[in-house]
């Protein structure tokens, strides 16, 4: 879709024969479909060839490369180095693509690093230690692995994501994390300052051209052809070739013809949301020069700031106005103090512990800024609402006139607003239980009411994709980490009015309202009611403390059992009876063959079941016996792990349910 828009706009221009731009979007076509279809085999047994290590916190993450394919493989740290040829044995597995709605694409993240998948080794041989080409910028980064100030040299000088989890989540929240990313800002204020030193010096024009492409060339190794370097390399080359034989193209032509030109070279790259979210940002500040060319200074920085912003927020989903308004500083201090720095302390090391200072003296400032300034969060767009925002947005950015540009502006954000809402709340209730590996993480959203039953991981993330910043209820079945890990995080960041806990089981979390239900206790969260069935009394374990929810959502019944055992369900039978029928029942315990007897069962007797389990998980769950049971009763079972997410939705009186696979059907 993206290259069509580009080739219709690029033909509106008529800069280029439509011969040619059907050539160039043909041999895209071309490399797009030999690149999917390429065939992943079951097994590889074979010599393969190292060409990347990444050190993880426990392991060493090989990129090992076999019959045109790139796969990783995960082995000890320091077992292996870039060019050993290796004899694997082993299958391989496909990444999971996205199976939380607006979640990770593990897929689709990997693909566009060109990696088709992971392999599972049975048996790993060392054949040949070989060269290769990226062992001295290897040896280089780990010359730096002592010096304070390491990351930033990591980052600047070769393009690696060097900073930990804190970092980056402050850099993120500020919007500085893209500077480092994929915008090429610090190597285009030194490729400035090049071609400046080479024009003072007075160097002739065909002498400069030369330095220039070998200036390129150590940014292109020592940056291992990342996205931003490739693109100003072949900006400059274009611009070059355009004086050269005066083809007179400008330079929106430019950006369009680099674009078509990095596909050519790494299909790969249109699965990269960076490489996708820089152009789309260059093609809007390209169509509003005549905004920002007229400022200087500060006031010139600020207006394409507002610009890139305003590009990005389908992408980023934030707005935080004062880090808008800072940004511009933000820039000076990263494209000049800190990355000439880096360059300084790159070629001398002595000068760390100054340039160190300097970086805590940044960080310093972001913290403080992250932790005063007002963020909003956005809900995370469907293609339609995001289509949608890109036309209101060219719409407004070609306003001339200011007046024109704010009654624009005011009438796009009120249709804006209309549809995102609706787009947020059109159905009575939806039921998610989230693939989030082996663990449980529930949440339940409606116009009025909103709960989250557990939170292994994920759960924050999804709330704030799906617009929830108030929760009714977080509740917590139990205590074990894989029901509660991501607790702390909900409420921290998402307003909870009232955490719901087991009387009978510690926790590690704390809220100011806190609830332990007793059995037969109602929790009212309008229009529905939630019934607490269990635990009936304190059980000495965990699992079998479970709180036990049921509660009728619409006309659809579902039980929500958190991790209880057999003992709990007998006691459960033995107390309720026919009232424990219902029309959906969440597997306790993943699965697991001490749960969900054929007792409990004939009083549930369940038309739906779901298991919410992680994939090739080391306790084999679900247990045979347990899906024999479920289907002995008829019922219809959903799981996250072959499945992805399980959504449940109903409006008026249609019920419906949704998968989110992992794989390709």
């Amino acid at each position: 879709m993206l290259i069509v828009f580009l080739g219709y706009t690029w033909c509106l221009r008529k800069q280029l024969p439509l011969i040619w731009l059907s050539v160039l979007a043909s041999l895209i076509f071309v490399r797009f479909t030999l690149f999917i279809q390429h065939p992943v085999p079951e097994r590889i047994d074979a010599k393969v060839k190292v060409v990347n290590i990444e050190t993880l916190s426990f392991q060493d993450r090989l990129t090992i490369r076999h019959e045109g394919g790139l796969y990783h493989v995960r082995r000890p740290h320091g077992a292996h180095a870039l060019g050993d040829a290796l004899f694997l044995r082993g299958q391989t597995r496909l990444y999971r693509r996205q199976t939380v709605p607006f979640g990770f694409d593990a897929h689709t993240f990997h693909l566009a690093k060109g990696v088709r998948g992971r392999m599972v080794i049975d048996e790993v041989t060392h054949v040949t230690t070989g060269f290769s080409l990226w062992q001295p910028r290897q040896t280089w980064i780990e010359r730096f692995d002592d010096l304070a100030s390491k990351d930033y040299l990591q980052a600047f000088i070769f393009g690696e994501r060097a900073f930990d989890h804190e970092q980056q989540a402050v850099f993120r929240a500020t919007g500085v994390l893209y500077l480092f990313s994929v915008s090429g800002l610090h190597l285009y204020v030194l490729m400035g300052i090049v071609r400046r030193m080479l024009f003072v010096l007075d160097v002739p024009t065909h002498l400069q051209t030369i330095i220039m492409l070998l200036f390129f060339g150590v940014c292109l190794y020592l940056q291992a052809f990342s996205i931003a370097v490739v693109r100003l390399f072949l900006k400059f080359v274009f611009d070059g070739l355009n004086r050269r034989f005066e083809w007179g193209y400008v330079r929106l032509d430019g950006l369009f013809v680099v674009f078509y030109v990095m596909l050519l070279v790494n299909i790969a790259w249109l699965f990269h949301l960076g490489f996708l979210l820089s152009f789309l940002i260059l093609l809007a500040l390209t169509l509003t020069e005549s905004s920002y060319e007229h400022h200087e200074g500060y006031m010139k920085g600020l207006r394409i700031v507002i610009i890139v912003q305003l590009t990005a927020l389908p992408f980023f989903l934030r707005v935080a106005p004062l880090s808008w308004v800072l940004m511009p500083v933000f820039i000076w201090w990263l494209t000049r103090p800190l990355f000439l720095g880096a360059l300084i302390v790159g070629v001398m090391p002595a000068f760390d512990q100054p340039y160190h200072r300097l970086t805590v003296l940044f960080e310093t400032f972001i913290q403080a800024l992250e932790q005063r300034h007002v963020v909003f969060e956005l809900p995370a767009l469907p293609l339609v609402l995001m289509i949608t925002y890109g036309v209101m947005l060219a719409f407004l950015l070609m306003s001339e006139r200011p007046l024109v540009f704010i009654r624009r502006l005011a009438l796009l954000a009120g249709v804006f607003v209309l549809a995102l809402v609706y787009h947020l709340h059109p159905h009575d209730v939806k039921v998610y239980v989230l693939d989030v590996g082996q663990g449980d993480s529930i949440v339940i959203q409606s116009r009025t009411c909103n709960v989250v039953i557990d939170a292994y991981v994920g759960v924050v993330s999804f709330l704030n994709n799906h617009g929830i910043h108030r929760l009714d209820y977080l509740v917590l079945t139990h205590s074990h980490m894989d029901h509660i890990r991501e607790a702390d995080d909900v409420l921290g960041r998402i307003r909870t009015d009232r955490l719901v806990l087991s009387p009978y089981d510690d926790y590690p979390v704390s809220h100011v309202h806190v609830t332990r239900p007793a059995a037969g206790t109602l929790l009212h969260c309008h229009p529905f009611v939630f019934h607490v069935l269990g635990p009936l009394q304190d059980y000495g374990s965990p699992n079998n403390n479970s709180l036990v929810l049921q509660v009728n959502l619409s006309g659809t019944i579902f039980m929500f059992t958190g991790d209880m055992e057999m003992e709990a369900e007998h006691d459960l039978v033995d107390h309720y009876g026919i009232r424990l029928k219902s029309d959906v029942l969440k597997v306790g315990h993943h699965g697991s063959r001490t749960s969900t007897t054929s007792r409990f069962l004939e009083h549930v007797d369940p038309t739906v079941a779901v298991i919410s389990l992680g994939f090739e998980n080391r306790h084999r769950f679900p247990h045979d016996c347990v899906m024999a049971r479920l289907a002995g009763h008829g019922a219809l079972i959903y799981r996250t792990d072959t499945m992805g997410t399980v959504l449940f939705s109903r409006l008026k009186k249609r019920e419906k349910w949704v998968l989110y696979l992992p794989f390709d059907a």
